[in-house]
């Protein structure tokens, strides 16, 4: 029996602990006895500001982390789709990247680099048809410097890269990098790769410097900052500093709780999208389908559109009976999501990349790659998946590789007819066609994270307006 899903209560009590801290902020001797005005009323206002700045800077700091998450995802977005100069906007002026002894200076130099990593000794500058060049990041543990000024992140990357009908190759290895703000946007100042494993899908990988001894990749975390990735004392800068009247601090404490709530729903989002995966994995078709608002709609690959509830549950049953049965894999693990909230934080969406791993025991097994840009609404307090869409990248028979398999996107079977035709025409893997990506390039800026308006609840109060 599927457990009863209710708004957490968690999420409200962080929301009543946020106006609690940030909205008691109002004109002088508000809420205040008489005699508590003069010495104990200026004394509580000057408690107030400074509590406002820390949490200004905690806000600060915590976009921080979650911007350099979402540019490490798009630099993986766009090599996958051989966007060299766009990846190379991503990186500082003086940014370097070492990988496996070479070291690369500048942002030309790099995005050259990565250009060259993947056609390399082809003659062409661009991807085309039968190149695979998918690289996949993962379990980051990120840090904030306690200035405030620098991210550091550890990620595994797993790369699936090749070209039909030559190669299918792997690799795996380690990245240190570290993130900075240039001109308003946190950039990637450094690289720093450490292999582990490179080789072909067959016969298979070995370590990578071929050596018969074990290195660690150096961590930039202990384990005590591994668990507080930002400041427990946020450093206050002249950005966090309070406006110095009651009722421009008013006007700041609705912002910034504002954006702690949209950052708190950015959350959920991926959430979201983590738990699809996880309920796709068991074929738990139900929960799947529940996920969706009453309206969504699910567009897997090129089988049409499915569109409400009953005909999502209904299409699911397409790939494979409900529940997992014994001897079936059927993982569908979701990575580096580049997730983007409307303005109000109402909405959002998201690219994602699906990696797949399915078979039968004693049958055959599969390997897939598919790219999500999906669309998430907040109905009554809950995210809901308002579109999925799910692109084949690739799959390939496990036995014989991405080199010398290559199964294209299907139609739906008979007697699981959609609703509507595929919105757009696509192609899998080895054709060389993605979806459109949804967000703008990190560097342009913007607000990612939403706006700094307050958005439409029960759980805040709305500032005066200036005067």
């Amino acid at each position: 029996m599927r457990a009863e899903r209710t708004v957490g209560a968690t999420g409200r009590s962080l929301c009543l602990a946020l106006v609690a801290a940030l909205l008691s902020i109002g004109p002088s001797g508000a809420g205040q006895a008489p005699a508590q005005a003069g010495g104990a009323a200026g004394t509580d206002r000057e408690a107030q500001r400074q509590r406002l700045e820390r949490v200004t800077a905690g806000l600060r700091h915590a976009t921080a982390v979650r911007a350099a998450r979402r540019v490490q995802a798009a630099l993986n977005h766009y090599r996958e789709a051989g966007l060299w100069q766009e990846a190379a906007r991503l990186f500082t002026r003086d940014a370097v990247a070492e990988v496996a002894g070479q070291r690369h200076v500048g942002p030309a130099a790099i995005a050259a680099f990565l250009q060259s990593q993947a056609l390399g000794g082809t003659g062409r500058g661009q991807l085309g048809w039968g190149d695979l060049n998918t690289h996949l990041v993962m379990s980051p543990v990120i840090t904030l410097d306690p200035d405030g000024r620098t991210v550091r992140g550890r990620w595994h990357e797993l790369s699936m890269t090749g070209r039909f009908g030559e190669r299918a190759d792997w690799a795996n290895g380690i990245h240190e990098n570290e993130y900075v703000e240039e001109g308003g946007v946190w950039k990637i100042r450094r690289i720093t790769y450490h292999p582990s494993f490179a080789g072909p899908y067959s016969p298979g990988w070995r370590n990578a410097d071929r050596s018969d001894t074990v290195k660690i990749a150096p961590f930039h975390y202990t384990p005590d900052r591994a668990g507080t990735p930002v400041p427990l004392t946020p450093v206050v800068t002249a950005a966090d500093r309070a406006p110095a009247d009651d009722a421009g601090r008013l006007r700041r404490a609705g912002e910034v709780l504002a954006r702690l709530t949209c950052l708190r729903w950015q959350s959920e989002v991926r959430s979201l999208q983590n738990a699809y995966g996880y309920y796709v994995d068991r074929r738990m078709w139900d929960d799947v389908a529940d996920l969706f608002a009453p309206d969504g709609t699910f567009e897997p690959g090129q089988r049409g559109v499915y569109r409400g509830r009953a005909s999502i549950r209904r299409a699911l049953e397409q790939f494979g009976p409900k529940d997992l049965a014994p001897g079936v894999v059927n993982e569908h693990t979701q990575l580096q999501p580049v997730i983007t909230m409307a303005a109000d934080c109402q909405s959002a969406q998201a690219r994602v990349t699906e990696l797949v791993m399915a078979g039968q025991n004693g049958g055959k097994a599969y390997w897939g790659i598919n790219i999500h840009e999906n669309r998430y609404r907040r109905i009554d307090g809950r995210w809901q998946l308002q579109s999925v869409r799910a692109a084949r990248r690739m799959r390939t028979d496990y036995e014989l590789g991405w080199a010398r398999s290559a199964l294209p996107a299907t139609p739906a079977p008979a007697g699981f007819e959609p609703d509507a035709s595929p919105t757009a025409g696509h192609e899998a893997y080895p054709a060389f066609q993605l979806p459109p990506l949804h967000f703008a390039n990190p560097a342009e800026g913007g607000t990612p994270f939403g706006d700094r308006g307050p958005p439409p609840g029960k759980c805040w109060r709305r500032a005066p307006p200036a005067p």
